[in-house]
């Protein structure tokens, strides 16, 4: 159960949050193995797409750069800012050269030579086990797309500065988000932008908001349809059945109704797929009566 005290040490330098004690920090560790390795099993080398609602083909990738910032861990603060505990503690000659991924796997190897460092009281501080831990609970439940156990929106900043008053530091364009079984903060959500221009999206920010139903504020939700995994080697083509859709659409309406976000839900696209579907069924069928 993740607390409101743990979110509030989401957002704060590494040097300012408190040691959480070895059997927290051995069990945050643990999860970022996990994590590390879920990647390698899932997303490493694949493309995803998917189908939505209103006609759009959503394609995305977690490259291996992403990873070490979705997990929580600023390579910056690492490698730029702590090169002497970077050698020190991950035996890293040059840390200016090694890519954002070795350098997750280096602390994942020496696990044992982190925590000795980061409970110490005057050392230079790597990581904030409490972001780490809320990061790779969310990046597990992202593995979980083949329930179609998510909802989608085409996110608009301006109409989310509007609905809030406030401004937003992203400049994500999509969200996914996902019930994360928490009492605090129900929802876990993904941001993705263009990569580099291109067409294939890659993740921004991943958040855990207590104010989640902000983020659905006049915005426009979309249901999935079908996910579509590339790997070059194997194609697989999931598709939602029609209890999953309308399990997905119910959830909307209830967030809606209960947090007065004045929601689109658009399902026009899939809405007349449907209808084309049950008239050629019955073109067939009377096709089939005639010739009787």
């Amino acid at each position: 159960m993740i607390s409101r005290k743990e979110l509030a040490y989401v957002d704060r330098s590494v040097g300012t949050v408190p040691y959480p004690g070895d059997e927290y920090a051995y069990k945050v560790m643990r999860e970022l193995k996990d994590a590390y390795k879920l990647f390698e099993d899932k997303y490493d080398g694949k493309n995803y797409s998917i189908i939505l609602s209103d006609g759009q083909e959503f394609e995305f990738a977690i490259l291996n750069k992403n990873l070490c910032h979705m997990l929580g861990i600023s390579a910056k603060n690492i490698t730029t800012y702590g090169e002497d505990t970077a050698y020190r503690v991950l035996g890293i000659d040059n840390p200016s050269t090694i890519s954002t991924y070795e350098l997750l796997g280096k602390i994942i190897e020496r696990t044992d030579d982190v925590l000795e460092n980061e409970r110490k009281d005057n050392a230079y501080k790597m990581i904030n086990f409490y972001k780490v831990m809320i990061k790779t609970a969310i990046f597990k439940k992202m593995t979980e797309f083949k329930d179609f156990n998510f909802g989608f929106i085409n996110f608009d900043r301006d109409k989310y500065e509007k609905f809030t008053r406030e401004g937003v530091r992203a400049n994500s364009t999509k969200y996914i988000f996902m019930p994360s079984e928490e009492v605090a903060i129900p929802y876990f959500f993904v941001g993705f932008v263009k990569n580099n221009g291109g067409e294939t999206y890659v993740p921004e920010t991943v958040i855990a908001p207590e104010d989640f139903y902000n983020y659905l504020g006049y915005q426009e939700l979309l249901l999935p349809l079908q996910i579509l995994i590339d790997d070059n080697k194997e194609f697989i083509k999931l598709e939602a059945t029609p209890s999953e859709k309308l399990k997905t659409l119910q959830k909307y309406n209830e967030l809606i109704q209960c947090y007065k976000t004045y929601s689109k839900i658009n399902i026009y696209n899939d809405y007349m797929a449907t209808l084309m579907s049950l008239a050629r069924n019955e073109r067939e069928e009377g096709s089939k009566l005639i010739l009787k």
